[in-house]
């Protein structure tokens, strides 16, 4: 990731590549959240950003101070609009998102990976910073856990990790107090 972060860079959309990919890797949003996104959306006096989801879902999410700064160097002062515009002027979706990350996962000389990678990797460095499911569940938008789960499918954890996860959610707290 630090190899796609440092091409991203470079190049004649430098500002709006870096600010996006910065985006992408602190917040871990959908392809088309970023086409949703606008730039009255970013609150930078608590670092906050709204995104609207799928089915109209908005969660408040957070970001790195280093990210702010990136996003308001590519603001450079204007606040409404898109917050991330192609080069044509128009906002992304999914296609052209992903042909802009083929370009600079080429340019790093990396093998090429979409824009849900940043959402996985997101997810998993929230997970390992957290250990709340619950936490990743919200970040992420999804409404259900399961969903969540196969983000982290894979992830290799220790006893004190699973400890923490079965006690705190178990198929047995639904069962009637008498059971």
């Amino acid at each position: 990731m630090t190899k796609f972060l440092i091409a991203a860079k470079k190049g004649r959309h430098q500002a709006r590549n870096r600010a996006l990919a910065l985006t992408l890797y602190d917040v871990g949003l959908r392809a088309m959240e970023i086409g949703l996104l606008e730039r009255s959306a970013f609150d930078f006096s608590d670092r906050s950003l709204l995104v609207f989801g799928k089915k109209g879902k908005v969660r408040k999410l957070f970001l790195r101070k280093k990210t702010v700064r990136v996003i308001k160097r590519h603001f450079d002062g204007c606040v409404t609009g898109a917050a991330f515009l192609t080069e044509k002027r128009k906002r992304f979706n999914r296609h052209s998102l992903k042909c802009l990350l083929r370009r600079i996962c080429d340019r790093a000389g990396i093998r090429r990976f979409g824009s849900h990678l940043f959402r996985h990797t997101f997810a998993v460095n929230l997970w390992n910073k957290e250990k709340k499911i619950e936490v990743v569940q919200v970040a992420l938008g999804h409404s259900d856990l399961e969903t969540t789960f196969e983000y982290l499918k894979g992830l290799k954890c220790d006893l004190s990790d699973l400890e923490t996860v079965m006690k705190r959610s178990s198929a047995a707290d639904d069962l009637p107090q008498d059971w």
